[in-house]
């Protein structure tokens, strides 16, 4: 902990510590080079307003990386904080979790930034938690699982999504479903810009949501780039659910969607209930059996 000079031989003993302590500034916790296999969960954690970094040192010569022991771990990195809280996390590498970082249940504000996850069911899992910022992350979801690149549920202060790759691979086993960024039950005031998905290969043929929504409204997805190859009938650039709350007043705009092998839909809007407020404009789409569901119809 740069702060207090304390060096520590864990980043969940780094976590304990600054639970003790009392905020008068920022506080950044540098993490060396070397693999670190352990589930690092934090206690509560009051910045006082200050902003707490974890971030691959600076001096590191070669990766930082938090490893789940092939998948016996459940999360990398778990913080809880107060509403004065605010976490910056960047640089590390997470590999081989269920949860890469897994937030949920703090008001705190989160920035997530150039980090990298592999081999993690569930790359980023935000729930019900402060501001949410995710940028420039680059994420690759196992080949023999269902996964999700980034998971968000039930945020209603503001989130952005910008500048990410979600990369999947071959499926190597049959009935797989990939989900490159993920909301559902009341996300708020979402953007999603900039960030790119892609799933190459038609190999078993896996259903494929390249950014799926459910519940979520007033959103704008726009300016990112998803490519889907596979021949499954469930393959979707964009799919807008037919859940409650609905996903009305979502902004499509700006895009590139492209579709191959066969993969069914561009954009799917799943009923009429989620069609209020909601337009999609200036997007090239190509390669789809169907540009877009606007139900009931195909078009």
């Amino acid at each position: 902990i740069i702060q207090t000079g304390e060096v520590l031989g864990t980043i969940s003993a780094a976590l304990g510590s600054l639970s003790t302590n009392t905020f008068t500034g920022a506080r950044t916790v540098d993490v060396s080079t070397g693999v670190y296999v352990e589930s690092a969960v934090s206690p509560v954690i009051d910045t006082a307003g200050y902003l707490l970094t974890i971030r691959k040192d600076p001096g590191a010569t070669s990766v930082v990386e938090l490893n789940g022991n092939g998948g016996a771990l459940a999360s990398g990195l778990s913080l809880n904080g107060t509403a004065n809280s605010r976490f910056l996390v960047t640089g590390l590498t997470f590999r081989d979790y269920t949860y890469g970082i897994d937030i949920s249940s703090t008001p705190a504000a989160v920035t997530l930034s150039s980090n990298t996850y592999v081999n993690n069911t569930y790359g980023v899992y935000v729930a019900a938690a402060g501001p949410l910022l995710i940028s420039s992350n680059t994420i690759i979801p196992p080949t023999g699982k269902n996964s999700f690149g980034i998971y968000l549920e039930a945020l209603t202060l503001g989130v952005t999504v910008q500048y990410n790759q979600v990369l999947f691979s071959s499926a190597t086993v049959g009935s797989l479903t990939y989900r490159g960024i993920y909301l559902t039950n009341n996300v708020h005031r979402y953007l999603l810009r900039n960030n790119i998905i892609n799933s190459p290969s038609a190999q078993n043929n896996p259903s494929v949501y390249g950014i799926y929504v459910s519940g979520s409204p007033s959103g704008i997805i726009k300016l990112n780039s998803v490519n889907i190859y596979t021949g499954a009938a469930a393959s979707y650039a964009v799919y807008i659910a037919a859940a409650s709350p609905y996903s009305t007043g979502t902004v499509i705009t700006s895009n590139i969607f492209s579709g191959n092998y066969g993969a069914y839909y561009g954009i799917y809007y799943g009923a009429a209930t989620q069609q209020t407020g909601t337009y999609s404009d200036y997007n090239d789409i190509y390669g789809f059996r169907y540009i877009g569901y606007w139900g009931p119809d195909n078009y």
